[in-house]
């Protein structure tokens, strides 16, 4: 298949076909930049959602449009649109309020309704009209956000306007840091996040979610829109609620910043709107305790 192929999807049974033929290679591998054109709105009720790439040979590295067009009536259940985009542009891509994100305990790794994580590449007036229920799996040094679990590339012009809800039931350890955003889990070093809003709400709350005992520097980062941020954030607003219920042991919690990490990070006219809800739970072991928190940055 030439590079540039152009392929247009203007109902949801074309765009799974189009994913399973994407994943079994007959699109090529991630080096062939298809170009898809989404030419009206996808429905996708009383059928299962796919991601489009599989997170390993065959990688999406092309040009997705979505027009604004609206995705419709996905119920997904450990399924994003994207898991790993290789220098991708994604673009106009809308899922309105029919639609539900869960991601579970069972689903390690990044997590993010497109992508779970983009390491390179574009996001660019996307926007997300419906709630996102998040888990925590297993692992260490997560990012889990609304859109994007972990940002390698751009993002701009982005809206996520459903809430994002993490609870946890089950008591866990964790062996590395967890990177909490209602947008954005974490922005690496020379990624960009500028213009986005979040209007919807943020709910932290979890069960006794703690380091190991031996484990003095891992932190949660928890914040409305980013949870840890090492590149550049600037010129985004969060307008929603920013709630968190939780042990206050080893966390950075802001209501749009958990924290900016380091000499790489720019955090430039951004803005807190909500309002900040915190309730503490008793502690029932002292476990390094440390809670950093303020209106805009955790710490």
């Amino acid at each position: 298949v030439p590079t540039g192929t152009l392929v247009e999807i203007g109902t949801a049974q074309e765009y799974l076909a189009f994913a399973t033929d994407f994943k079994a290679g007959v699109y090529g591998n991630a080096d062939t930049k298809v170009v898809v054109e989404v030419t009206d709105d996808l429905d996708f009720e009383g059928l299962t959602f796919a991601t489009v790439d599989n997170g390993g040979t065959y990688n999406f590295a092309g040009t997705w449009n979505g027009n604004g067009y609206a995705m419709k009536n996905i119920k997904s259940t450990n399924t994003p649109m994207f898991i790993l985009p290789k220098g991708a542009t994604l673009k106009g891509i809308v899922f309105d309020s029919s639609c539900v994100f869960t991601k579970t305990s069972a689903l390690g790794g990044h997590w993010g309704a497109i992508a779970r994580a983009l390491d390179a590449g574009s996001i660019t007036d996307c926007h997300l009209y419906c709630d996102t229920y998040i888990d925590y799996g297993a692992g260490g040094a997560l990012g889990y956000g609304g859109m994007v679990g972990r940002l390698g590339g751009t993002m701009k012009n982005c809206t996520m306007a459903g809430s994002f809800i993490h609870k946890r039931e089950a008591k866990t350890q964790m062996s590395a840091g967890l990177y909490v955003g209602g947008m954005v889990g974490f922005v690496n070093t020379g990624a960009v996040m500028e213009d986005c809003m979040m209007a919807g709400d943020f709910i932290y709350e979890d069960c006794d979610l703690k380091p190991v005992d031996s484990a003095a520097e891992l932190y949660f980062n928890i914040g409305g829109m980013v949870g840890r941020l090492a590149g550049t954030m600037k010129n985004c607003v969060m307008k929603g609620n920013a709630e968190f219920m939780e042990h206050l042991r080893n966390v950075f919690f802001g209501g749009v910043l958990g924290d900016a990490e380091g000499t790489s990070s720019v955090f430039d006219n951004n803005r807190f709107e909500g309002n900040m809800i915190i309730v503490q739970k008793e502690a029932t072991t002292d476990v390094y305790k440390r809670f950093f928190v303020g209106g805009v940055i955790g710490r």
